[in-house]
C-alpha cells in the first residue's frame, strides 16, 4: 500500500474493514492502511473511482478521502484543476442521490470543505450555486425517486453545512466571508425550501426532514409557523437549532432576527391566545422555543434586558411558568421554564462581574434593578404554582400525579434559590409578608384556604441554604413567638400542611438558630408541641433532632420539657421517629453535669425499657403477628 494502490485493492481493504467477521486486531491494521493510502498523491484519482463503486462503504471512503485531501493536501492541487474538482464533486453528489445517507452526508462534508477553500473568489455564492445545480437536476429527471433523492441531498447539504462551519478551523477573515455567504444565501434558499414544503408531490412524512435543513436560517423558519402543517416540526427544529453550540457564533444576529419575529406579529398573537384559552399542546411547543432562545442566547438576553423585545420574551417565559392549572393533572407547561431561571442568573452574575471589573457602576446598577424587577415577579408566580390543589381535588388524584406534583414542587423549591441570589433578603420579605397576610386572613375568617399560606412558608423553607447567618431582616419575625403561636393555633386538619412545612423549615435553619439563640426556645417549644399530633410527628422528629444537635447548649433550660414530652408520646411514635426523638433528647441531656444528667437518663430509659417489655409481651400473646409487625 505504501508504493501503489489500485481501486480494486482499496475496495478489498474496505470490504474487510466493514466485514462482520473481521477481528479487532485486523480492523485496526486496515484502518491504518486506509489512512496511509489517503496520504498519497494518487489518492485523488482513486477517490474519484471509489465514488462510482457498487459498494456504498467504498463510496463513503471515497468521499472521506476527498474531505481529508482537501483539508490536508489542498496545496497539491494544480490551479487549473480547482474548478474541475468542484464540478466533479457536484456531479458525484448528484449521482449518489439515492445512496445511503452516510455516503451523501460525507460527500456533503467534502463539498463544504472545498467551499471553505474557494469561496467566494473561486466559488461565489456557493450555497445558492449548489442549490441551483441540484434544482436543475431535479427538473431534468423524470424519475420520481431520483427527484426525491436529489431534494434530500439539497436538504442534507444545508443541514451539514452549519455543522461543518462550526467545526472548521477558519481564520477570522475567512470565517467572516463564509458568514457573509450564509447571510446572502438566506432568501433564495428559504424560497427553495418553501417551494418544497408547499409541493403536493413531496411526501408529507419527509417534510420535517426539509425543515431540519433550515437550522442555519432559523430566523426565517419562524415565518413558516402560521402554517398548521409545518408548525410543530418548525418549532422542534428551531428549539434544537438555537441551542446548538455552533449558533453561538451568530448570537447577536440570530437573536435580533428571532426576537423581532416572536415578540410581534403572528407569533405574539398566537402566544397570547394559547395562554388565555389555554391551549396546552400549542403552549408546550411555544414555551420550549422561547426557553431555547433565552437559554441559547443567554448572554444576549442579559446584556439587553432593558430592551422592549427582550422584556417581552421574559414576560412570555414568565407566562409559561404561570400557565393556568395544576401540574400535572391540568397542564404540563409550567415545569418547562423552571431550569431556565437558574441559568439566567448565571449569565446575569457573569455580566455583573464584567461591569464590576470595568467599574461601570451605572450599568451594574441598571442591570441589578432590571433583574430584581423580573425576579420579583418570578417569586410571586412560584408561590402561586407551589400551592396544593383543593383537598377534594387532591384526594381524587392518582398516586402517579401526586408524585409528579411533589417532584414539581421540589423543582419550584430549587428555583427559589436563584431568585434569592438576585433579590437577597427582599425575597424573604415578599414570602414572609405573603405568609403573614394569609395567616391573619385565615385566622380571621377572611380566607378559607390553607394552600397559599403553606406555599409562602414553603418559599421561606426553600432558600435556607442561601441565607447567611446574619443577613435576614425577616427570619427573626418568621421564628418569633408571636408568629409561631399563630401557626400553632391553626385548626386541624386544615392547618396540618402549613404547620408541617414550618416545622421542616425550623429544622432546615438549625445553623441560623445557632447564631440567633434568642429564637431557639420558642421554636423548640413549637416542635415539642407538634409531637403530640400524629400527622406532624415525622416532621417534628426530624426537625427536633437537627435543632437539638446544633443548638444543644442553648436548650438545657428546657431539657425537662423535652424529657416530659418524650415520656408522654414515646409509645405513640413510629420506630424511626422514636429513634430521632431519643437522639434529640440525648443531645441536650449529655451537655448537663453528671449529677443532673443521671436522673433524666433514667427517665428516658424507663420509657425505652417499657417499650421493650410491651414488645416482649406482644410476642408472647401473638408470636406470628409480632414478627410481622
Amino acid at each position: 500500500m505504501s508504493h501503489i494502490a489500485t481501486t480494486a485493492q482499496v475496495e478489498g481493504i474496505v470490504a474487510q474493514l466493514y466485514g462482520s467477521s473481521t477481528p479487532p486486531a485486523l480492523h485496526k491494521q486496515l484502518q491504518a492502511q486506509i489512512q496511509a493510502f489517503q496520504q498519497q498523491q494518487y489518492a485523488w484519482g482513486v477517490a474519484v473511482e471509489l465514488l462510482g463503486s457498487q459498494d456504498p462503504n467504498a463510496r463513503f471512503i471515497g468521499a472521506l478521502t476527498f474531505q481529508v485531501k482537501i483539508n490536508r493536501d489542498w496545496v497539491t492541487i494544480p490551479e487549473d484543476q480547482i474548478e474541475p474538482l468542484r464540478e466533479l464533486l457536484i456531479s458525484r453528489l448528484i449521482q449518489c442521490a439515492n445512496s445511503p445517507s452516510f455516503v451523501v452526508t460525507k460527500l456533503c462534508s467534502a463539498i463544504a470543505a472545498y467551499a471553505f477553500r474557494t469561496a467566494p473568489k473561486q466559488w461565489p455564492s456557493f450555497i445558492t450555486s449548489l442549490c441551483t445545480q441540484l434544482t436543475t437536476a431535479i427538473q431534468q429527471t423524470e424519475d420520481p425517486n431520483v427527484k426525491l433523492g436529489l431534494q434530500n441531498v439539497m436538504f442534507e447539504f444545508l443541514t451539514v453545512l452549519p455543522e461543518e462551519i462550526g467545526k472548521a478551523e477558519l481564520d477570522p477573515p475567512r470565517r467572516a466571508q463564509i458568514d457573509q455567504e450564509m447571510t446572502d444565501a438566506t432568501p433564495p434558499v428559504i424560497f427553495l425550501i418553501q417551494q418544497t414544503l408547499e409541493s403536493i408531490t413531496y411526501p408529507e412524512s419527509l417534510k420535517p426532514r426539509a425543515l431540519r435543513s433550515l437550522q442555519p436560517l432559523l430566523a426565517q423558519i419562524v415565518t413558516l409557523l402560521p402554517i398548521p402543517l409545518t408548525f410543530q416540526p418548525a418549532m422542534e427544529v428551531l428549539t434544537e437549532a438555537v441551542q446548538l453550540k455552533s449558533m453561538k457564533a451568530y448570537e447577536d444576529t440570530m437573536a435580533n432576527a428571532l426576537l423581532g419575529v416572536i415578540t410581534t406579529g403572528w407569533f405574539a398573537g398566537e402566544f397570547s391566545r394559547v395562554i388565555q384559552e389555554p391551549d396546552q399542546e400549542q403552549a408546550q411547543h411555544m414555551c420550549r422555543l422561547l426557553v431555547g432562545i433565552a437559554e441559547g442566547f443567554g448572554t444576549f438576553v442579559v446584556k439587553n434586558i432593558g430592551r422592549q423585545d427582550v422584556r417581552v420574551l421574559l414576560d412570555m417565559i414568565l407566562a409559561c411558568t404561570a400557565f393556568e392549572g395544576y401540574y400535572p393533572d391540568d397542564q404540563e407547561v409550567s415545569d418547562i421554564p423552571l431550569q431556565f431561571w437558574d441559568g439566567f442568573v448565571e449569565n446575569l452574575d457573569h455580566q455583573l462581574g464584567v461591569f464590576m471589573e470595568s467599574k461601570d457602576e451605572a450599568a451594574e446598577r441598571a442591570l441589578k434593578e432590571a433583574a430584581e424587577a423580573v425576579f420579583g415577579r418570578v417569586v410571586k408566580v412560584l408561590v402561586g404554582k407551589a400551592c396544593y390543589p383543593e383537598d377534594d381535588e387532591w384526594r381524587g388524584w392518582s398516586a402517579d400525579s401526586r408524585e409528579k406534583f411533589q417532584v414539581y414542587r421540589r423543582d419550584i423549591g430549587d428555583t427559589f434559590n436563584p431568585c434569592h441570589d438576585v433579590l437577597k433578603d427582599k425575597l424573604l420579605g415578599m414570602v414572609f409578608g405573603e405568609a403573614v397576610g394569609r395567616l391573619d386572613g385565615f385566622l380571621g375568617g377572611g380566607f378559607a384556604k390553607w394552600q397559599p399560606l403553606e406555599a409562602a412558608l414553603f418559599g421561606i423553607r426553600s432558600v435556607w441554604e442561601r441565607v447567611s447567618d446574619d443577613d435576614s431582616e425577616y427570619l427573626p419575625h418568621a421564628f418569633s413567638g408571636d408568629f409561631l403561636q399563630k401557626v400553632a393555633g391553626l385548626p386541624m386538619p386544615q392547618g396540618m400542611r402549613p404547620k408541617r412545612t414550618l416545622i421542616y423549615a425550623i429544622g432546615d435553619y438549625h445553623e441560623w438558630f445557632a447564631s440567633h439563640p434568642a429564637y431557639i426556645s420558642t421554636s423548640a417549644t413549637f416542635l415539642i408541641q407538634s409531637l403530640r399530633f400524629p400527622d406532624l410527628q415525622p416532621a417534628a422528629a426530624v426537625a427536633l433532632s437537627e435543632i437539638c444537635d446544633t443548638c444543644r447548649k442553648h436548650l438545657t433550660s428546657g431539657v425537662d420539657l423535652l424529657v416530659d414530652v418524650w415520656c408522654e408520646v414515646s409509645s405513640q411514635l413510629k420506630p424511626g421517629d422514636k429513634s430521632r426523638v431519643v437522639r434529640a433528647v440525648s443531645y441536650v441531656v449529655q451537655t448537663l453535669p453528671a449529677e443532673e444528667m443521671l436522673p433524666r437518663v433514667l427517665r428516658i430509659l424507663e420509657g425505652v425499657v417499657g417499650g421493650i417489655k410491651a414488645c416482649l409481651e406482644g410476642v408472647k400473646r401473638d408470636p406470628k403477628g409480632a414478627r410481622v409487625a
